[in-house]
Formats: C-alpha cells, structure tokens, sequence
C-alpha cells in the first residue's frame, strides 16, 4: 500500500482568507506522497457578502465532514490550520480523539485585539456597522504579498461568530489529548505570544510542542519564516 493511501492532511486557512496560504506546504506534502486536503471554509474565497449568515458552527461542521471524508480514505490523518484555522484544529481534536496529531500555527487562545473584544463584549455592534475594512497583511517578506489573497472587508457579525468559536473551544481545550504542535512567530503584530502559550499550558496533550519562529509574522506558512515553519513541521512529523 502507498504513503498516500496511509496518510493524510486536512489544512485550514484564517479568517477571509483562502487555501492558497497553503500553496508551499501542500506542495512539499504531495511531494512526500501524502493525501492533501486543503479546505475553502463556508462563506470565503468567493465574495465578502457570502460570509453574511455563516456561523461558527457552519465552519465546525464543515470541518467535521471533510475530515470524516479523509479518515475513510487514511489510516492516519493530521489536521493543520493557522490562525481561524488553527482554533478549528484545536476544535477537531477536542471532539475527535482519534486524530493522530493537531498542528496549529498563529492561533488566538481569544479575542487579539480592541476591535475584537469590543464585538465580544457587544454584538449589537453589528447592527450598527455592518461592515469592517480587513487591514492590509504585515508582511517582513514584500515578495509573498501576492500570495496573501483575502478578502478586502468582512461582516462584523463574521468576527463575532469567530470569537464565539474561540469562547467554545476555550471550556474544551483541556480535554485535548492528541499529539500537537503549536507554531507561533515571535514578531506576529496579531496574535501575542502569550496567547499561544496559554494554550501549550492549557490544553491536555501530553505529547506537545511549541516552536517559535524568528522571521515573519502572522502568516507565518507565507512570510519570511516559512521554511523554518515547514522545517518544524517536518521534523515534528518525523518523530
């Protein structure tokens, strides 16, 4: 039996983003012979107005089904995702066990910022203003901007049913016990550092790992401290 049909990979991208964040890593996993399923969540890589209606749960359930689509196809399955995507990995580890390892990189432990919170704190907000201008990526490697595709503005009521998805997981990190790996950049202007280690501390696994980057920031699979990122990764696998 091939690599590809023991092994496979469920890759979730961030908030407005889209799969192509993961071009470099599913590259180098289809290289090795392995199963790659990278996901486009509801409501992106189409137009903003389609996030309108979309709830946390849509995106769980999602999830859920592509990787009960991979677990029929391979004996092992990693799920990896960065920042939104990296909170839905931690959700699929708390709820599916069996998974063999739980990668996530950038990943917010809550909500990372003013706005953030505010919308946590008042989501009547979103009947107020409807709308909100994603800020242009910071990047320390100018030349990936093109491969950074995101949508130019997002519905409020979308990063009020992200931060819902994190309270959710926050009452459930403790029960995760599969093997993880937690990847966060040290110059990441969105998610602190310490949110990352909040969730290394938190979260039940026995077998898990946290690697700090030392060039890029946010995206970290994009920008300059990609091939650190996917070193880690590799090596993590490996053993």
């Amino acid at each position: 039996m091939s690599k590809s049909a023991l092994i496979g990979f469920l890759l979730i991208h961030g908030f407005a983003s889209t799969k192509y964040s993961f071009k470099i890593l599913v590259d180098s996993l289809k290289d090795k012979g392995y199963v790659v399923d990278a996901l486009d969540l509801p409501g992106h890589n189409t137009s903003p107005q389609d996030m309108i209606g979309v709830k946390w749960t849509d995106w769980t359930d999602y999830c859920q089904n592509c990787l009960d689509n991979l677990k029929e196809k391979c004996r092992k399955v990693y799920i990896i995702g960065t920042s939104l995507g990296g909170t839905l990995t931690l959700h699929l580890g708390s709820t599916n066990p069996d998974i063999d390892g739980l990668i996530a990189l950038a990943t917010p432990y809550k909500s990372f910022n003013s706005k953030m919170k505010m919308l946590e704190l008042f989501p009547f907000v979103k009947y107020l203003k409807k709308w909100h201008n994603m800020d242009e990526p910071k990047v320390d490697d100018i030349s990936v901007l093109d491969r950074l595709k995101h949508y130019p503005k997002f519905p409020t009521e979308s990063a009020i049913e992200f931060a819902k998805l994190m309270k959710s997981l926050r009452k459930n990190l403790s029960s995760i016990e599969n093997p993880l790996l937690l990847i966060y950049s040290k110059n990441d202007p969105t998610v602190p550092s310490k949110q990352i280690k909040k969730i290394y501390h938190t979260v039940g696994s026995r077998d898990k790992t946290i690697v700090s980057v030392n060039k890029g920031r946010h995206s970290i699979l994009v920008d300059a401290g990609r091939y650190q990122a996917l070193e880690a990764i590799e090596k993590w696998l490996e053993e």
